[in-house]
């Protein structure tokens, strides 16, 4: 799976979908939309022990939300700046549906063995909440935060205590702006198109003059019935420059990066 596929790609750049080099440069070009998320777009389901790291805790009952300036990621508290554990950041976005939640001390990321049996699952409404302000269009709840608020008590600061599976992401239709759920995740898509359209060029440019071959990504060329073979390890050079994001494809990406798993 990819998050473009290489026909709809063929079709933006109007060449042919058999294009060694669309081939050569999808999965880079979904690596680094991936970097730039955070996380794998994809809707796929998820395993995640938490948490990731030690908290400094300052009590319960804090809320808030995380805020970017578009370069730096920050939390804003409706009670001050005071950060607690209440609040368990998951990595992929945005949570599909439902969420299964199990926690024990001792449990070691799942490692124990018998660890996260069914009894210490918890119960969503009673134990935790899922923070989603909306549901999708076949009714199920769609958080874009990805983030679960424990009730009552705090999350563990014990490493790898809580387990939790879930269904994050978007789908090929939603991608495409197609799907029939009401979520819009083309941006992302038109993001990959345009860095694909910059690398394709890029590497068009640096294999071919007006006199035939130059040293790059092509090594042969034939006329007749257009053709040409590709040196893959050169293409794959050229994809890493991919790190260097043209400002249009972040600002398209922004609204889906996950800026509380960095701190969370």
């Amino acid at each position: 799976m990819a998050i473009v596929s290489l026909s709809d790609y063929a079709t933006t750049l109007n060449v042919s979908a058999g294009d060694t080099v669309l081939a050569a440069l999808q999965p880079s070009i979904d690596a680094a939309v991936t970097r730039i998320l955070r996380y794998d777009p994809e809707q796929s389901s998820h395993t995640e022990f938490h948490p990731r790291r030690a908290h400094t805790h300052q009590g319960t009952g804090a809320r808030g939300q995380w805020e970017s300036d578009g370069t730096r990621a920050f939390w804003i508290s409706r009670y001050g700046n005071t950060r607690t554990s209440d609040v368990l950041q998951l990595r992929h976005l945005p949570i599909r549906g439902t969420v299964t939640v199990y926690e024990e001390r001792g449990a070691l990321a799942g490692q124990k063995s018998g660890s996260f049996a069914s009894d210490t699952e918890l119960t969503a409404g009673t134990n935790y909440w899922i923070d989603a302000s909306e549901a999708d269009g076949d009714g199920a709840l769609l958080s874009r935060s990805g983030q679960l608020i424990r009730r009552g008590s705090s999350w563990p600061d014990e490493l790898g205590s809580v387990k939790v599976t879930y269904t994050a992401g978007f789908t090929s239709a939603e991608f495409a702006g197609t799907g029939s759920t009401g979520v819009d995740a083309t941006d992302i898509a038109v993001a990959c198109k345009l860095l694909m359209q910059k690398m394709y060029m890029t590497i068009k440019a640096t294999s071919s003059t007006s006199t035939g071959v130059v040293a790059g990504v092509k090594l042969s060329e034939r006329m007749g019935d257009y053709g040409y073979s590709v040196d893959a390890s050169t293409a794959k050079q050229l994809a890493g420059m991919t790190s260097n994001i043209i400002g249009e494809i972040a600002e398209l990406l922004q609204p889906y990066v996950n800026y509380g798993w960095d701190a969370g």
